[in-house]
């Protein structure tokens, strides 16, 4: 076999490359100047300084006249603009779901945060409220309660049912997240610590207790008793009134519990409160 061989002719201002394999088939020129090739030529193209139409190696069945390309231009246009009209309203519609979808989780989230915000417990920054205001809230409540009624042990009465409210609904949300307590000595416990830093921002400084349901609590510093005056000449110098509603406070938490009992304090000195609790059977 021969090595092939590349003949390169310029015809009619055209160069013709022809590539021929053992000297089967060949290229030649016609009078008109228009090159041709065999049927057994392998491959032949032609390359110009400019391609036109004339000259374009793509087929003719192939190519598109201008008149047929500005009908379907006119053809396409329409449908184009259909095209993006569709396009158009998916975006808009897309951005309107991405606008309900975004106020929806505003709203999931407003509703988690308000739930939240009513699971807190009262120590939280939202809850908090000025101790001073509270307690002079708290004189005015019970000088109200006092002159309400007829004598002091129906005073007493009134402050222990309204602390035994009070203390039932304030423990029964303090202890949202917490399991039932199998044993009465963790109530207490509860109540030692979590529930008296809610209500005075201290725990209980002493416990004591004899396993038989009876339970001492102490305070060495009662918060609502401290910024009392007493006037030196006066012969009664009782303040139990004001510590009477606390005493109700614990017998409702205990009651939220499960557990009923007796609550009585005693007023060592002019801070100091002992509070004893006695399961009743």
């Amino acid at each position: 076999m021969s090595d092939p061989t590349i003949n390169i002719t310029n015809v009619g201002g055209q160069t013709t490359t022809q590539n021929t394999i053992g000297g089967v088939g060949g290229g030649k020129s016609n009078s008109a100047g228009t090159p041709y090739t065999t049927p057994l030529q392998t491959s032949a193209y032609t390359t110009s300084n400019s391609l036109s139409a004339t000259n374009s190696p793509i087929p003719s069945h192939h190519m598109i006249n201008s008149n047929s390309s500005n009908n379907l231009s006119g053809m396409v246009t329409p449908g184009g603009a259909g095209l993006q009209q569709q396009q158009s309203s998916i975006t808009s519609s897309t951005n309107n779901l991405g606008l309900l979808g975004q106020q929806q989780q505003q709203q999931q989230q407003q509703q988690q945060q308000q739930q939240q915000t009513l699971l807190q417990p009262f120590t939280t920054q939202s809850r908090l409220i000025s101790a001073s205001c509270f307690e002079f809230f708290y004189i005015e409540m019970i000088d109200c309660i006092m002159k309400s009624s007829s004598d002091k042990q129906q005073a007493h009465k009134k402050l222990d049912k309204l602390g035994f409210k009070v203390g039932h609904r304030l423990v029964e949300r303090l202890s949202l997240d917490t399991a039932l307590f199998p044993e009465l000595l963790d109530a207490v416990k509860f109540i030692c610590k979590v529930f008296w830093t809610t209500v005075f921002k201290k725990t209980i400084d002493g416990l004591k207790t004899n396993h038989k349901g009876v339970f001492v609590l102490t305070d060495s510093k009662f918060q609502w008793l401290q910024h009392l005056s007493f006037d030196s000449s006066a012969s009664n110098k009782d303040c139990s009134e004001y510590v009477q509603f606390t005493a109700g406070l614990i017998k409702g938490a205990m009651s939220n519990f499960g557990f009923k009992c007796i609550v009585t304090f005693d007023i060592q000195q002019i801070s100091t409160c002992v509070f004893t609790i006695k399961i009743e059977s």
